[in-house]
C-alpha cells in the first residue's frame, strides 16, 4: 500500500514513531472496512497517559481536569465552609473516557492520520514532513506520560512493598 507514492510503512513510521507494527493492521482494516471499533487496551487501562502520549489534549483536559478540579473544590468547600455535594456525574467522566477511548481511540487516531494524508495538494516528497510526529504529543507530554507509567507500575508498588516490610502487621499497635 502506498500513500501518494510513498510506502505506507514509511508514512506510519513518520506519523506514529512508536508501535507501528500494532497500528498498521488496525489502520489498514479501518481503511478497507470502514471499521470504527477496535479495542486498544492501553487506551482503556491507561487512558490519561495514552491521551497525553498521543496528543489528545482537549479530551484529556475536559475528561480529567474538570473532575479533578471538582474534587479539589469539593475538598476546599468541605474544609472551609460546609459540605458541598459534588455531582457524581462529573466523576463518571474519567470512567466513560476510558471505555470510549479504549473502544474508539484507534479510530480517532486513524482519522487524524487520514486528515493529514488526505490533502492531495501536498507533493509526495513532502508527505513524510507533513505527518512527522503528528501521532504523538510533544516530547514534554511523552516524558510526563512515561514518568506516570513508571510511577504507577514501578515506584508505587515498590513503595507499598517497602512500607509493608518496614511496618509488618501489628508493629504500629
Amino acid at each position: 500500500m502506498n500513500v501518494q507514492g510513498v510506502p505506507l510503512d514509511d508514512v506510519l513510521r513518520a506519523f506514529l514513531r512508536t508501535n507501528v507494527d500494532y497500528y498498521r493492521p488496525v489502520f489498514v482494516r479501518m481503511a478497507r472496512e470502514g471499521a470504527m471499533f477496535h479495542a486498544n487496551f492501553a487506551a482503556l487501562l491507561l487512558t490519561p497517559i495514552w491521551l497525553a502520549y498521543r496528543g489528545f489534549y482537549v479530551a484529556l483536559g475536559v475528561l480529567y481536569a474538570v473532575p479533578a478540579a471538582a474534587a479539589v473544590l469539593n475538598t476546599l468547600f468541605y474544609l472551609l465552609v460546609s459540605p458541598w455535594p459534588i455531582p457524581q456525574l462529573v466523576l463518571l467522566g474519567p470512567f466513560l473516557a476510558s471505555v470510549g477511548f479504549g473502544s474508539f481511540g484507534n479510530y480517532l487516531l486513524y482519522r487524524r492520520f487520514r486528515r493529514l494524508i488526505g490533502d492531495r495538494s501536498v507533493p509526495s516528497d513532502q508527505i513524510l514532513t507533513r505527518v512527522d510526529g503528528r501521532g504523538l504529543g510533544p516530547p514534554v507530554a511523552r516524558a510526563v506520560a512515561t514518568t506516570a507509567v513508571l510511577i504507577l507500575f514501578v515506584a508505587y508498588p515498590l513503595a507499598v512493598v517497602v512500607s509493608a516490610l518496614a511496618n509488618p502487621p501489628g508493629s504500629l499497635d
